[in-house]
């Protein structure tokens, strides 16, 4: 006697890879809904700060490399508590390669003014 799939199985079969197929669409929907959103809460304030300030640039330049300094703070604290610290140091590189980068794209795309 040979092992042959009962022809009752490929419908559950099929059911189940679209199933598996519909939940990974979803998922990938979200991933980009949260991408979306944190892209704008990262930008909200960039442009809070921008249009009230007196002085944007000035403003910027003083609250930029705080909060990037307050994102080493979790880091140290993994450091701290017993990690690595050349992992702490790569992740305290990734936040200055992510401030390297997305500083310049927000000064050119969220219309930083020009200095008088």
């Amino acid at each position: 006697m040979t092992a042959t799939a009962s022809p009752s199985l490929a419908p559950r079969r099929r059911l189940a890879v679209g199933v598996a197929s519909a939940t990974a669409a979803v998922g990938a929907v979200i991933a980009v809904a949260v991408v979306a959103l944190v892209a704008r809460a990262a930008g909200a304030p960039w442009e809070t700060t921008t249009h009230r300030a007196r002085d944007p640039r000035r403003t910027l330049s003083r609250l930029v490399p705080a909060v990037l300094l307050l994102s080493f703070l979790p880091d140290v604290l993994l450091g701290v508590s017993g990690s690595a610290w050349s992992g702490v140091a790569a992740l305290m590189v990734m936040h200055l390669a992510v401030a390297a980068v997305a500083l310049p794209v927000y000064a050119r795309l969220l219309a930083l003014p020009a200095r008088a």
